[in-house]
């Protein structure tokens, strides 16, 4: 045969062998391939305590039966019914780990819609998050149905459990704003937070934010806390305003209290003018006090010379 003619040949086997190759992937696997439906249900909310009922419906399209292998993952959960979780197994000596499960093997019967229910209890409150259900066919063939969210409400008995799971946003009755819940609410409302971040939350205090606060004072924090500021804390500045952390006597701004009377002690007419009125005529007084007592002295040492010469003539004609 020419050389020709043989690749002529294999091009035609080639091309068969092709159409064969297509057909069967678009053609005969279809036939074979599986159709099933995996939908999972359960309540939207429940109270912290309370089981939760799961149901997985598997519906099988086909008119044949199918075999398949049912896996659901469980977490954060106590198992019901069934009583126990499948967990990791040992392999050539080792454990590798991953989290607990449940699993069935199920025929399904022609146009058969089969439902499996479970029974768990969540362990924390808040939002309980399932995984989609996996669904596994003898071919291989893999299903997942939708994941769900169940909220999980805890009782109020007016204590915050962080540990279960509780905090202002789960269980704001319990763990009200600035509660140490682990969870940092950013909720200005006066209340600072313990679980925020210095400068996270608006009510924490810190030097900066035009309050004076209760760690804060003149010394740490002038700028929030002036001075005259109710701060427990006595700035002693004479800048005219009385300090109501200070006593009388340590600030002299507060020494006048402006009650109508001239306190000898701590007020005159220099510091507190309002309450120690200047006297009428006071100047006069003490000049002519100092008149008189300027001529009393004159008088005085006059008549005292006087006297004194007089006493001298008689001792002198006296003894003539």
């Amino acid at each position: 045969m020419a050389r020709p003619e043989r690749k002529n040949i294999l091009k035609k086997w080639s091309f068969v062998t092709l159409i064969l190759i297509v057909f069967s992937l678009f053609v005969l696997n279809p036939v074979n391939a599986a159709n099933i439906k995996v939908v999972k249900d359960a309540p939207d909310k429940i109270d912290f305590g309370e089981l939760l009922e799961v149901n997985i419906n598997i519906e099988n399209f086909e008119d044949k039966e199918i075999v398949v292998y049912i896996e659901e993952t469980i977490s954060g959960a106590e198992p019901v019914n069934p009583k126990e979780f499948i967990i990791s197994k040992v392999s050539n000596g080792t454990i590798a780990w991953r989290p607990p499960f449940y699993e069935w093997n199920l025929t399904l019967k022609p146009r058969e819609i089969n439902i499996i229910t479970y029974k768990i209890k969540p362990l924390s409150f808040g939002d309980y998050f399932i995984g989609p259900t996996t669904v596994t066919t003898t071919l291989g063939e893999v299903f997942y149905s939708n994941p769900l969210s169940v909220l999980v409400s805890p009782p109020s008995n007016g204590i915050c459990e962080p540990d279960l799971g509780e905090n202002y946003f789960t269980d704001p009755k319990d763990c009200p704003s600035g509660s140490a819940d682990g969870v940092c609410d950013l909720i200005g409302d006066g209340v600072c937070d313990p679980d925020c971040t210095p400068r996270a939350d608006p009510d924490c205090s810190f030097c900066g934010n035009e309050k004076c606060e209760e760690d804060e004072n003149y010394k740490s924090c002038p700028q929030d806390c002036p001075s005259g500021s109710a701060d427990n804390y006595c700035d002693d500045l004479n800048d005219g305003i009385c300090d109501p952390d200070c006593e009388r006597s340590e600030d002299l701004d507060c020494l006048c209290n402006n009650d109508g009377v001239c306190e000898s002690e701590l007020e005159d007419y220099k510091n507190c003018p309002e309450d120690c009125k200047k006297p009428v005529g006071s100047m006069w007084i003490y000049i002519i006090i100092g008149i008189i007592a300027v001529v009393l002295i004159i008088l005085f040492f006059k008549n005292h010379f006087s006297n004194t010469e007089k006493n001298w003539e008689n001792i002198y004609y006296g003894n003539k």
